[in-house]
């Protein structure tokens, strides 16, 4: 037996658009019953039926569209390990090779009739991690998780959905075991700068290692583009949609934390954000300093203040949580 064996088939008539469409309905219902992942692990594998009936493995070779090809050879290179040669291996049955799932969206993201049904699996796939808020209970196998190339490759192919890519960067991630996930958002920064779609997702990821990790190198010194904060700061009319976006955000979808953090004494949700709008390494050589730094129609820390309040006093719910509504519920 392989190991990280999956047990749940999802079968595809490759070219039927319609197949992958119920594999896609499956797969959701999969997510919010709970049963795509089983304890630490991944459970599901994508296949496709041939015409005697039989299952095999879904190839690279399958994705007929040269542009999606690209898009999953440069899903395939990033992450914890550059497995981009895959798509010139055949996989085998007894392969323990995992990325069926990649493979699966690829080919169903050439056929636009599938667009809102992808987006509704999306939807669901950020749902369960951040119910879960653990990336220890969302492995493909020792180096992956699942989700991450898919959503990297809805976004690929429309911008405005690298929002999801960043609503998946829950709390509580490990980073050890996952080094090189940072190039799936700021590979987004590079191609389009600090857009609106950009800053929104800055605005919606959880996690304050990725969203600094949007522009800062992750194991060199400096950054790979311009500080988020350093550009609002150029582009007054920005910060201000920038405030707006956040205000919307964190009224209407609390932020997910970590599970020993108190919520009612711990928690300063926009210093939390503001706090990764810089570099880390721009000499600010105290933490007063770099409150104290100007922003747009203040200091930095007065600004996040005022928000945080003009915040609090509409909210009509706590604006942090431990763990998002389950799949289910949604």
């Amino acid at each position: 037996m392989r190991d990280f064996e999956k047990d749940i088939k999802l079968a595809i008539v490759i070219n039927q658009p319609e197949s992958i469409r119920t594999a896609l309905q499956q797969y959701q219902q999969h997510l919010r019953a709970g049963t795509a992942v089983v304890g630490q692990w991944f459970d599901i594998e994508f296949v496709a039926t041939e015409a005697d009936g039989s299952q095999r493995p879904l190839q690279f070779s399958d994705i007929t569209d040269s542009n999606m090809q690209h898009i999953a050879e440069l899903a395939l290179s990033k992450g914890s390990d550059d497995i981009s040669y895959l798509k010139d291996t055949v996989i085998k049955p007894d392969d323990e090779i995992y990325i069926s799932e990649i493979l699966f969206f690829a080919l169903a993201l050439q056929y636009p009739q599938l667009k809102d049904d992808i987006v509704a699996t999306a939807e669901l796939i950020v749902a369960y991690a951040r119910y879960r808020n653990n990336t220890d209970v969302m492995w493909v196998d020792s180096m992956r998780l699942f989700g991450t190339e898919a959503l990297f490759m809805l976004a690929c192919v429309d911008v405005q959905y690298v929002t999801l890519l960043a609503k998946f960067y829950i709390q509580y991630w490990d980073e050890e075991h996952t080094h090189g996930y940072e190039e799936f958002l700021s590979y987004f920064v590079q191609q389009h700068g600090w857009s609106r779609p950009l800053i929104n997702a800055f605005v919606h990821c959880d996690n304050s290692y990725y969203r600094i990790h949007m522009f800062v190198h992750p194991w060199k010194n400096g950054c790979l583009h311009q500080p988020i904060g350093e550009y609002l700061r150029e582009h007054p009319a920005e910060y201000r949609w920038f405030k707006h976006a956040l205000s919307q955000r964190l009224l209407t979808t609390p932020v997910t934390i970590a599970e020993n953090v108190d919520l009612e004494t711990e928690v300063s949700v926009v210093r939390e954000i503001f706090t990764t709008l810089f570099s880390a390494q721009e000499g600010i050589d105290s933490e007063q300093a770099f409150w104290q730094q100007p922003m747009v129609d203040g200091t930095l820390g007065d600004e996040a203040d005022v928000l945080e309040a003009e915040i609090l006093a509409q909210a009509q719910r706590a604006i942090a949580w431990h763990h998002a509504e389950a799949p289910a519920q949604l």
